[in-house]
């Protein structure tokens, strides 16, 4: 659809319309892409965390195609607040379901619980 600007041969999409596509499906990658190699370069981040922050990425852009059909450069706050919540929501269920299971005494996603020491979190990288 041509925007209404005769002078401009601008696409105009907007992605909540009619079931649009959106413009920027198919190139979430290479944005990913370009951002951890910034971060990398800028930032000088350890491999394992860029590759963290790589996967949460990509999960986050299948999450969005697959329910709102949109993707990390089209999400709305409302689209992230809900992959947040749904994303807490499961990591919740699990962990309560370990403790129930036996499988674990303490459930890390458990409201007003303490954050774990530093030399608790290096313990546990260690092992």
């Amino acid at each position: 659809m041509k925007s209404g600007n005769k002078s401009s041969d601008h696409i105009s999409v907007d992605p909540t319309v009619g079931g649009a596509a959106d413009p920027w499906r198919g190139i979430s990658e290479d944005v990913i892409r370009r951002f951890v190699d910034v971060l990398c370069a800028e930032r000088g981040l350890p491999k394992g965390l860029l590759s963290a922050y790589r996967a949460d990425l990509d999960s986050l852009d299948r999450w969005l195609l697959e329910t709102k059909q949109r993707t990390l450069v089209s999400a709305t706050d409302e689209d992230v607040r809900e992959y947040i919540n749904v994303s807490l929501s499961c990591l919740r269920a699990f962990y309560g379901f370990l403790v129930s299971a036996g499988c674990r005494d303490d459930d890390p996603t458990e409201p007003g619980r303490a954050p774990r020491s530093d030399s608790a979190l290096q313990r546990d990288r260690e092992h």
